[in-house]
């Protein structure tokens, strides 16, 4: 499980599936981005939850969740004022906190804001989400992040939606072709929170 799912979605899907009283153990590896694919390679893992930038010719994947990126900031903050979508050229003289790049949602931000021309003051580039909430919480500056990293700070910041362009980041369930998921490895894919439509495409 690549580590900023690890955060904002297992934890809930792995209560789930203690409390459902199957008795299923689950050994999770929650790694690095670049030792995602690696491990699901060598076969160290049954299959992996995350975000896959590229496509791998040993590799099949099938999207489980698709969540927007937003902006998060403190009440207080120019930017955490209303709740409509902030546009991209609406961050320019607004020090953000960014996930470090290397990780995928780091060069979908960078593309965006190439393509609208915006120059982002990045005061802070950190390698977990929740590092970053924790900058943010403090005033040190806004951040991007996925919805489900809030967790429960969503009661004390103000999240909303980014748009022109809107970004999205996409949670995979990956497995190496020729393999197939155990009855164990559907359970906990059940347990995640996932809409009627994912579900339905995953086959659970």
């Amino acid at each position: 499980v690549t580590r900023a799912v690890a955060q904002s979605l297992m934890p809930r899907a792995l209560r789930r599936l203690q409390d459902d009283g199957s008795g299923i153990r689950v050994v999770m590896d929650d790694c690095a981005p670049d030792q995602f694919v690696a491990s699901i390679l060598a076969e160290r893992v049954d299959f992996g939850v995350g975000i896959l930038d590229h496509e791998h010719p040993e590799l099949a994947t099938q999207t489980l969740l698709r969540e927007p990126l937003m902006l998060v900031a403190p009440p207080h903050h120019p930017l955490g004022i209303g709740r409509r979508p902030v546009r991209w050229t609406e961050l320019a003289g607004h020090g953000l906190v960014l996930i470090k790049p290397g990780y995928g949602i780091r060069r979908r931000i960078d593309q965006a804001a190439a393509q609208t021309g915006v120059t982002l003051e990045v005061v802070h580039e950190v390698s977990l989400y929740s590092t970053a909430l924790a900058m943010v919480r403090e005033g040190i500056g806004a951040a991007l992040l996925p919805g489900s990293a809030l967790g429960e700070e969503a009661a004390s910041l103000v999240a909303r939606r980014l748009t022109g362009p809107a970004l999205a980041r996409n949670v995979s369930l990956v497995i190496k072709r020729g393999h197939s998921l155990t009855p164990a490895g559907r359970r906990l894919l059940a347990c995640l929170p996932l809409d009627r439509r994912a579900r339905e495409e995953a086959g659970l």
